[in-house]
C-alpha cells in the first residue's frame, strides 16, 4: 500500500484546484480542513511559513506549498502516460515564466 499523503485545506481557496486534481488521479490523501483561525497556529506555521493553505505533506514529511506545486508535484507521484506531452508543455511553459520574472527583476 502506498503512503497516505496529507493535505491541509480550506474550502473556497486554491485548495480547491488540488482536491480537484486528487479526485481525477484517485490518489490516496488524507484531507486535513483548517478553519481559518488554525491558519495562524504553530504547528501549521511550521508547515507553511506564510500560513496558507493548500500544504501537502508527503510521506517524508517534507511540505509542498502553492496549488501549482503541489499539482505538479503530484503529477510527478502518480505520472501517465497520456499526459506526457502536456507535461512537457507545463514544465516549458514554467521554465519560461521564471525566465520572463528575472528578466524583470534585472530591468525593473
Amino acid at each position: 500500500m502506498r503512503p497516505v499523503l496529507r493535505l491541509y485545506y480550506m474550502p473556497r481557496t486554491r485548495s480547491s484546484r488540488v482536491l480537484w486534481l486528487l479526485s481525477e488521479i484517485d490518489a490516496p490523501c488524507e484531507l486535513v480542513k483548517l478553519a481559518p483561525e488554525q491558519r495562524q497556529s504553530v504547528e501549521h506555521l511550521a508547515r507553511h511559513p506564510l500560513g496558507r493553505v493548500p500544504a501537502l505533506e508527503l510521506d517524508d514529511g517534507t511540505v509542498v506549498f502553492e496549488s501549482a506545486a503541489i499539482c505538479l508535484q503530484l503529477a510527478d507521484l502518480h505520472p501517465r502516460p497520456e499526459h506526457d506531452r502536456q507535461r512537457r508543455d507545463v514544465r516549458q511553459l514554467e521554465r519560461d515564466v521564471a525566465g520572463e520574472a528575472r528578466i524583470h527583476e534585472t530591468r525593473g
